[in-house]
């Protein structure tokens, strides 16, 4: 700019475009729009970075929701490159693609992203195939299909790495691990977001860097790691703040409120919602909106408000554009409310609901892998299904939804002795089951405040006994298969917490247990991978549980 400081040079315009264009990218949306908002000179209007000028704007006014302005300019965009510049055509498609993404119609964005990488494809223009491909697998991202996007997202990211498209790169590695989120499969979401943010300050895209921050916190927040979650959150707050990007300030508050919720600080997650709450609704996506709106039901419940609650919950279970994890929260909420309040057949109405729209969801999950970790992301629902379920002492329903969580049916889970699936497919009374194995059969339920094990035994009813929680439970486990890693004699030394895990996992359920019968343990969460047989049974003395009964274990 310094050397081309008239506004009637050529030059001028094109490095106001880029700045401008490098601007938006940086979250500084306001800055990007007051440098284009001059008059492009008569002499100019035809030209290739005319068009481009009139795609940075319409990404302007996206960004700040102006979405009539913005789907102006990408029509006339359009208009100018297929009179003049067809060799521009494919990378309007790619602005549309994100026009329309930003407007919340993934119908318009797929197509325009599709026709942008064939352009991309055409032309062999790598940068430009990376950005198509990534505006796919947002889309993919949208409609929840997770596992399509993370396939189009590997595509993408395989581009971006070749062709040294960092900003690109930056952005595949943020969207995946927001994929990685969603599924449950918190180690690979973690790892992601890391190098998104790396990726990121290397391109010097300060705003994506707070984006990949604020995901990283929602998986530290996942795994109740709340320290680790706010620590990450507070330290950026005050720059977040200062950026044009609302999106992203809005995101940090929302983050910080449901820590404080979930630590029992009440009060300040009412602060922190109401920073939220005076954000211009139309600088802000809908997910924001909705991550505010649950906020706000989720304080009206702690306040003891359950009328105002059920209204904010049933509004978010009911609105379009919640995604599945907004809808089942709104469900499961609902679904506490109306059991406290002692309407059992509501709550079981709502439970139903959950169990719907967690199937549907998980239908849309064809990797078998992600599945399994898609299934841990909803497990707290489950968890308060069941608790409700053996509370009213309906102990084989409890079972059944159970085994829901599950990626295989119990059925489906156990083989006979030549290795083929026993009734694959189908579901069996349990007993029935049993009888047919010729065994008792232990299938475990791990849940954070609630855990249980039902007890199957051929030819009578099944039984289900209460165990301590997930926390108790892994810390001993942990301790347990420390000494063994080390190779330990740890009968005889005696050791506690192999006692001590036979009392939590196998003494609730001894009476039901005969001696020298076969056991078939069907474990969950942190037990897969545990050698029930080495856990030591106290009496009469000290032995290995092996002694007294045959283990088999099977894997979900």
């Amino acid at each position: 700019m310094k050397h081309y400081p008239s506004a009637k040079s050529e030059w001028y315009w094109k490095f106001t475009g880029i700045k401008a264009h490098v601007l938006e990218l940086q979250g500084q949306v306001n800055e990007s729009l007051t440098l284009l908002k001059p008059e492009l000179p008569t002499e100019f209007q035809e030209t290739d970075f005319a068009i481009r000028l009139d795609l940075t704007r319409a990404l302007d006014h996206a960004y700040e929701k102006r979405t009539t302005e913005a789907a102006r300019l990408i029509a006339q965009a359009e208009v100018s490159a297929q009179r003049r510049h067809p060799e521009l055509l494919g990378e309007v498609a790619l602005r549309r693609g994100t026009v329309c993404f930003l407007a919340d119609d993934v119908g318009c964005a797929e197509p325009a992203y599709r026709q942008a990488l064939q352009a991309a494809r055409e032309q062999k223009d790598p940068y430009f195939e990376a950005s198509a491909l990534s505006g796919l697998g947002i889309c993919y991202t949208r409609m929840e299909h997770y596992d399509e996007a993370i396939d189009v997202y590997r595509a993408a990211s395989d581009v971006a790495r070749s062709a040294g498209a960092r900003y690109s790169q930056a952005q595949v590695l943020g969207n995946t691990a927001w994929c990685y989120r969603k599924l449950g499969d918190y180690d690979n979401a973690l790892a992601l977001y890391g190098q998104a943010q790396q990726a990121s300050h290397r391109a010097g895209i300060v705003a994506d860097e707070f984006y990949w921050l604020n995901g990283a916190s929602y998986v530290y927040y996942y795994q109740r790691n709340y320290a680790a979650a706010e620590s990450v959150l507070l330290q950026s707050l005050s720059l977040a703040r200062s950026l044009d990007d609302k999106a992203i300030l809005i995101g940090y508050l929302n983050a910080l409120a449901g820590i404080n919720l979930d630590t029992g600080k009440t009060d300040s997650a009412e602060r922190y919602f109401q920073e939220a709450s005076a954000i211009d609704p139309s600088k802000i996506d809908a997910e924001a909106a909705l991550d505010t709106a649950i906020v706000r039901a989720r304080i009206e419940q702690d306040r003891g408000d359950d009328s105002a609650a059920e209204q904010s919950w049933k509004a978010i279970a009911a609105d379009a554009r919640s995604d599945s994890s907004q809808k089942w929260e709104a469900q499961v909420r609902l679904a506490t409310i109306y059991a406290r309040q002692g309407r059992d057949a509501a709550a079981e109405h709502q439970y139903r609901q959950v169990l719907a729209t967690v199937g549907q969801a998980r239908s849309s999950v064809k990797n078998e892998e992600l599945r399994l970790s898609f299934l841990s992301s909803a497990i707290a629902f489950y968890d308060e299904y069941i608790g409700f379920l053996v509370a009213h002492k309906r102990i084989e329903d409890a079972l059944l939804v159970a085994e829901l969580s599950r990626a295989r049916t119990l059925a489906e889970g156990l083989e006979n002795e030549n290795g083929r699936s026993v009734a694959a497919g189908s579901r069996l009374h349990p007993p029935q089951l049993a009888q047919r194995l010729k065994s008792t059969l232990l299938f475990y339920w791990i849940g954070e405040e609630h855990s249980y094990l039902w007890v199957i035994s051929a030819g009578r009813r099944t039984d289900c006994v209460s165990l301590p929680k997930k926390a108790e439970i892994d810390s001993t486990l942990q301790n347990y298969r420390r000494a063994l890693v080390k190779g330990e004699d740890v009968l005889a030394r005696g050791d506690a917490n192999g006692q001590k895990l036979y009392k939590m996992l196998v003494a609730p359920a001894q009476a039901l247990i005969p001696r020298n019968s076969r056991v078939i343990v069907l474990p969950a969460e942190s037990l897969y991978g545990l050698n029930f047989e080495t856990l030591i049974a106290p009496d009469p003395s000290p032995h290995y549980w092996i002694e007294d009964v045959t283990v088999s274990l099977r894997a979900r």
